[in-house]
């Protein structure tokens, strides 16, 4: 690393760090999660995971929702899979409504279809030659977005 790091750094937040600072410091001190085993089931590891037996007083909140503590201690390597379900069981435990993982649909910012044009796009596909193309030009897309609309590949939880 180039110049100075930790408290040394003109930056240092300390334990006031954010959610996303505080897990670039974990990376740097612990190294990637994916190097090493899930503490949960034994798997390849992808994500630090916050402990469930931690402290309250140690645990941090933002807007968001999002909770971490400020020390390197209380994280333990899991997969995916074992940290949403973790996740879900402390939700679940601390008796607060369960946040949705991730947005979907017309919902997700990035997305330039609704749910309506989706049915609509799935109704008007015969197959035909040229047909994806017309279609992404209706609806200002891609052809590929198209065809991935149309074989059920995206928008899988349009019917």
């Amino acid at each position: 690393m180039n110049g100075p790091v930790g408290a040394a750094h003109w930056r240092w937040t300390g334990s006031s760090a954010t959610y996303s600072g505080w897990h670039q410091r974990l990376r740097r001190k612990r190294g990637p999660a994916r190097a090493r085993r899930c503490v949960s089931c034994g798997g390849q590891a992808a994500q630090w995971s916050l402990q469930p037996n931690v402290p309250e007083a140690w645990i941090q909140t933002d807007a968001r929702g999002r909770r971490w503590a400020c020390i390197v201690a209380a994280y333990a390597p899991r997969c995916q899979p074992c940290h949403l379900g973790l996740d879900a069981t402390e939700v679940w435990r601390r008796g607060q409504p369960q946040l949705e993982q991730r947005a979907r649909g017309s919902q997700h910012g990035m997305a330039k279809l609704t749910e309506e044009a989706v049915r609509a796009i799935r109704a008007a596909w015969t197959g035909r030659r040229g047909q994806l193309a017309e279609l992404a030009r209706q609806y200002g897309v891609w052809p590929g977005t198209i065809e991935f609309v149309v074989k059920k590949q995206t928008w899988t939880h349009v019917a």
